[in-house]
C-alpha cells in the first residue's frame, strides 16, 4: 500500500490490487471493471498469468480481489479476441456479471457470446441468454451490468432476422428472480433499434438503467449523429434522453454517461459538447452533474475562484 498527497498536507491511502502470487509486479495488464459498493471487492479483468496459482489460460480472464483478505480469485475466461470494457458486481460482492463463450465452462449453447452471473458463494454459474427473441435469433449477448441486489441484469443483445437478413442491437434488462426480459431501449419509429450501450449502469434501487448509445431512433429529435445518454424507467417503460443545454438545443458533442445515485435522480456525465454552460469556453471535454427532478445541470471539471 503507497499513499498520494492529500489536500492540506495529508496522505491518502492508495493500494494496488493487480499483484501477483508472490506481492509484486503481474506479468500482464490489468483493466478495472467495477467495485462493491463497501469497496472490498474489485473486479478487474488481466492478461497477467501470475495473478493466481495454476492460471493455464493464454489471454485475459475475469479476476475479483478481495481488499480484506489479499486474495485475488479466478472467475472466468475472457472470449478469445474480446477486451471487455463493461462488467458488473453486484453491492456485497457476492454476484459477477460477465459475458464470456458458454464452451469455456463446458455448456453447450446456441450463442457465441453470452452474459453469465457468478455466485461466489455458490460457486455456480447462471447463463442468462435465450436463443431466440420473438421472430429473431440471438447472435450474442454482452456488456453486462448488475444491480446491487444482484437480481437484475442489463446487456446489449446482437439479433438477426434470418428472412430480412438484418442485425440489431438492443438493451435488454434481465430479471433473475422471475426470469422475465424487459427491453430498456423502446423505439420511437419503426424500424429496430441499433441501440448498443455503452457503460450501462443501474441506479441503487434498481429501478433505472442509465446508458450511452449512438442509436438515433430512441428519441424523435435525435439527430446530432453522437453518443448521447438515456435514463430508462423499469416501472413505467419511459425512456428518458439527457439533454439538458441552455440552449435547448441538441448536445452538440458526445455525452458519455458516469454514475447514478441511489434513487436515479442524479447522474453524471462526460461531454465534449459546449451547450451544457455559459461559460463552456475551453473547447475540452467536462465533467457534469445532472438532477433529473430539478433540471439543474452543474459542470464541476472548473477551476478554483
Amino acid at each position: 500500500e503507497q499513499t498520494l498527497p492529500g489536500p492540506g498536507g495529508t496522505t491518502t491511502p492508495i493500494q494496488r490490487v493487480s499483484i501477483s502470487t508472490t506481492g509484486g509486479d503481474t506479468d500482464g495488464e490489468s483493466l478495472l471493471l467495477d467495485v462493491s459498493d463497501d469497496g472490498r471487492f474489485t473486479l478487474f479483468h488481466s492478461a497477467a498469468s501470475n495473478l493466481v496459482e495454476n492460471d493455464e489460460h493464454e489471454g485475459f480472464d475475469y479476476f475479483v480481489f478481495d481488499r480484506e483478505t489479499g486474495t485475488t480469485e479466478l472467475i472466468a475466461p475472457v472470449p478469445f479476441g474480446y477486451l471487455p470494457r463493461q462488467a458488473g458486481i453486484s453491492g456485497d460482492g457476492r454476484f459477477v456479471a460477465v459475458f464470456l463463450d458458454p464452451a469455456d465452462l463446458g455448456f453447450e449453447r446456441d450463442l457465441l457470446i453470452d452474459v453469465a452471473i457468478f455466485d461466489r458463494q455458490t460457486g455456480e454459474f447462471e447463463l442468462i441468454g435465450d436463443s431466440f427473441f420473438d421472430d429473431r435469433r440471438v447472435l450474442l449477448n454482452d456488456n453486462p451490468t448488475i444491480s446491487d441486489d444482484g437480481r437484475l441484469v442489463g446487456f446489449n443483445s446482437t439479433q438477426v432476422d434470418d428472412d430480412a437478413g438484418v442485425q440489431h442491437l438492443e438493451v435488454w434488462v434481465h430479471d433473475r428472480s422471475t426470469g422475465e426480459k424487459q427491453l430498456a431501449s423502446p423505439r420511437v419509429s419503426g424500424e429496430r433499434t441499433s441501440a448498443f450501450a455503452y457503460n450501462p449502469r443501474f441506479s441503487g434501487d434498481g429501478r433505472y438503467l442509465m446508458y450511452g448509445t449512438f442509436a438515433d431512433n430512441l428519441a424523435f429529435d435525435d439527430n446530432n449523429d453522437n453518443l448521447d445518454v438515456y435514463v430508462f424507467d423499469r416501472f413505467t417503460g419511459d425512456l428518458e434522453r439527457v439533454a439538458p443545454t441552455i440552449d435547448g438545443q441538441e448536445p452538440n458533442g458526445f455525452v458519455d454517461p458516469g454514475g447514478i445515485s441511489h434513487d436515479g435522480q442524479v447522474i453524471t456525465f462526460a461531454t465534449s459538447a459546449s451547450n451544457f454552460a455559459a461559460d463552456d469556453t475551453n473547447n475540452r471535454n467536462d465533467i457534469y452533474v445532472y438532477n433529473r427532478g430539478t433540471d439543474e445541470v452543474q459542470r464541476i471539471s472548473t477551476t478554483p475562484d
